[in-house]
């Protein structure tokens, strides 16, 4: 199972439309890939100190069999608009096992991660946001709430011992058939070189929050994988489809 795999795993004027400030969710997905079918939930809390969690959780089953678990969390600021990424943890357990973990040092300007028995250390460039492979879909949100009219989005990822850039572009607008029923999203695709043969897309629900609805990736081998909203509750107010 990819790292991307664990990712996915974890409208009408009746619709009511969440706002940029709105951010506590809780959503359930369905992911396919392989022949393997998963449960995965998204959960985010936050408190007073503006201090955030999120948390994607994914189990793996063949025939009521357990194959495995992946947990990632990410622990956040918020605020003034701008996340400021504290830690990282990624554990996945079962046919695989697999823990990795980021700590941002904003005082001594550094990230530290430690993956199995490896340690790395890297600078933060002191220009840019820097992000944890999680919590820049959270950014990512937040920026098209603000401005859903933004085509290009630009993140600097803290992923392994380095800190890689990643662009996001809204390639256009596409109703969702989930299984709540028909959302209406917004599609935005990574931007890769022109030569690669990997490819992502994620579907973003524009009248909740922009909420993940759908993703699907394609690897360098061609093999597929999608993820699919299946229930989810935003503030307190339970996802519903169009009419």
């Amino acid at each position: 199972m990819s790292r991307l795999f664990a990712w996915m795993i974890v409208f009408t004027l009746s619709t009511p439309v969440i706002a940029a400030e709105t951010v506590i969710y809780s959503a359930e997905y369905t992911a396919r890939s392989n022949g393997l079918t998963a449960t995965a939930r998204r959960l985010l809390t936050g408190n007073e100190d503006n201090r955030y969690t999120l948390v994607n959780r994914m189990t793996v089953e063949v025939l009521g069999a357990t194959l495995g678990r992946i947990e990632e969390t990410s622990e956040f600021l918020w605020h003034n608009e701008t996340v400021q990424s504290l830690r990282y943890t990624y554990a996945q357990s079962g046919i695989r096992s697999q823990r990795e973990s980021v700590e941002f040092d904003w005082e001594a300007n550094v990230v530290r991660g430690s993956e199995e028995s490896e340690t790395w250390e890297s600078p933060l460039p002191e220009s840019n946001t820097v992000y944890d492979p999680l919590n820049f879909q959270f950014s990512l949100r937040q920026r098209l709430q603000r401005n859903p009219s933004l085509t290009d989005l630009e993140f600097a990822i803290a992923d392994s011992d380095q800190i890689d850039m990643q662009t996001w572009r809204v390639t256009g607008e596409e109703v969702v058939s989930t299984g709540l029923g028909p959302i209406n999203c917004l599609r935005i695709e990574r931007v890769r070189d022109e030569s690669s043969r990997r490819s992502t897309t994620i579907w973003l629900a524009r009248e909740w929050g922009m909420l993940l609805t759908r993703l699907v990736q394609t690897s360098s081998s061609g093999d597929e994988t999608e993820l699919l909203l299946s229930n989810a509750i935003i503030g307190a107010d339970p996802v519903t489809a169009m009419p």
